[in-house]
């Protein structure tokens, strides 16, 4: 598949689904194993974490809550060998958006970068 060519958002949107997936049962091996070993992820409150283990850690340690669950369609956008995607999502009373950017390891797409901001209850 060559970036932003018709196929994009069929073949990533299943790698969003098994991320909200691997959120909601809190499968923290499912979880960072569709981020590339060095990915960046900031959280919605702003912590930095580096590396597919430390987004491993941060699943193992979040405790459940209500179920995530993405708002709408998620937007695609590529660049060369990179594609971003951001959507909206909710759980329970919580919202947000996030950015992923995407690239090709080891023969298939991986996030690199998720960057989540959380809505306050005044923006909505």
């Amino acid at each position: 598949m060559s970036p932003g060519g018709p196929d994009l958002p069929r073949e990533l949107a299943p790698l969003l689904e098994r991320l909200f997936d691997a959120w909601n049962r809190r499968d923290a091996a499912a979880f960072a194993g569709l981020f590339t070993e060095h990915a960046d992820y900031v959280t919605g409150d702003g912590r930095w974490l580096r590396g597919r283990n430390a987004v491993s850690g941060l699943v193992r340690t979040t405790a459940r809550g209500p179920r995530a669950s993405m708002r709408g369609a998620p937007a695609f956008r590529a660049s060369g060998s990179v594609v971003t995607a951001v959507f909206r999502w909710e759980a329970g009373p919580e919202r947000g958006v996030t950015t992923c950017i995407f690239v090709e390891d080891r023969g298939g797409w991986r996030i690199d970068r998720l960057h989540n901001t959380d809505e306050r209850a005044t923006d909505r």
